[in-house]
């Protein structure tokens, strides 16, 4: 069950900051792997993220990537990923709870090279995630 959705930039994680609790984060990578994957899922960690779902081109990548850095972690923390249209993806990610059960805060993250990009597609992300969690279709 979700809470709300806050969407961001990876620029913007620092001002997440302060909204400790469940978090379950969609990480949308546009282009190729970011050079600071490790920084951003630490800082999403300090967030109390307990589920990644990750989209894009090299998602499968990503997500193994992720895999690799929890896997000394005592806590469970459930990764997925989806290399579909955001559509599909946004469906995903609110089809899969954090572990436990219980309500979670969505965050939308977009990493990508290009501002512009960026800011269009962390739309798109929220406007599908509305859409779904209200069983609208959108085209």
């Amino acid at each position: 069950m979700h809470r709300g959705f806050i969407g961001c930039t990876e620029d913007g994680l620092d001002a997440l900051i302060s909204l400790k609790g469940r978090v379950s984060c969609w990480l949308h990578i546009a282009d190729e792997r970011p050079l600071d994957l490790k920084l951003i899922v630490s800082k999403l960690l300090s967030l109390g993220c307990c589920h990644f779902a990750i989209s894009g081109p090299c998602a499968e990548a990503v997500h193994d990537e992720i895999d690799d850095t929890l896997q000394d972690r005592d806590d469970l923390i459930l990764t997925t990923w989806c290399t579909g249209p955001i559509a599909e993806a946004a469906s995903e990610f609110l089809a899969v709870d954090c572990p436990g059960g219980g309500e979670s805060l969505r965050v939308a993250v977009v990493c990508s090279r290009s501002s512009v990009s960026s800011f269009s597609t962390l739309a798109e992300m929220v406007r599908r995630l509305g859409a779904t969690a209200n069983n609208e279709e959108l085209p």
